[in-house]
């Protein structure tokens, strides 16, 4: 009797563990739906997101203002651009002439909006409108492919300029 006791226990302990690691795992993967800021949305095109994912955070001064809400394919004036939906806090009035860019946090690190502010305070952007001043991000592998591409320019022309000349 004492042993079904124990195993009970221990079952019931091993149970609430592995509902405790499902917890944690949803809210550190931003699935938890545990979040208790509502927001607005605003709509930003880019030729290139680069690695930007959905829940990547938006930041303006430092400070996180929102999240990335949603990344669709959009036509945009017959040119394919990503559409990036941001969900900006309540309370956050963003000027119609702010400019958003995609940053890397480090080297190597994960992609964020930064929103820089614009000028004209007395308008700020509503829900559903678009800021079209943007910068997309820097894709590490096209500049070391620039980078390349310019060291073997200079190299020929270099080598050219050092041959001896042809009789």
């Amino acid at each position: 009797m004492q042993q079904k006791k124990i195993d009970i226990w221990v079952g019931l302990f091993v149970l609430l563990g592995v509902m405790g690691l499902i917890a944690l795992a949803l809210v550190v993967g931003g699935k938890g739906g545990w979040s208790t800021k509502g927001g607005y949305p605003v709509l930003v095109n880019f030729q290139n997101i680069g690695t930007l994912k959905e829940r990547a955070p938006v930041k303006m001064s430092g400070v996180v203002v929102g999240r990335v809400g949603g990344i669709e394919l959009k036509d945009v004036n017959g040119e394919y651009k990503a559409q990036v939906t941001l969900i900006l806090d309540n309370g956050l009035k963003v000027p119609k002439d702010s400019g958003a860019s995609v940053n890397t946090a480090g080297l190597l690190g994960a992609q964020f909006i930064s929103l820089t502010q614009g000028a004209d305070v007395e308008h700020p952007v509503a829900a559903g409108e678009t800021l079209d001043n943007t910068q997309s991000a820097m894709v590490l592998e096209d500049l070391i492919t620039q980078f390349g591409i310019n060291k073997a320019e200079t190299a020929s022309k270099a080598d050219a300029v050092d041959a001896p000349p042809v009789k």
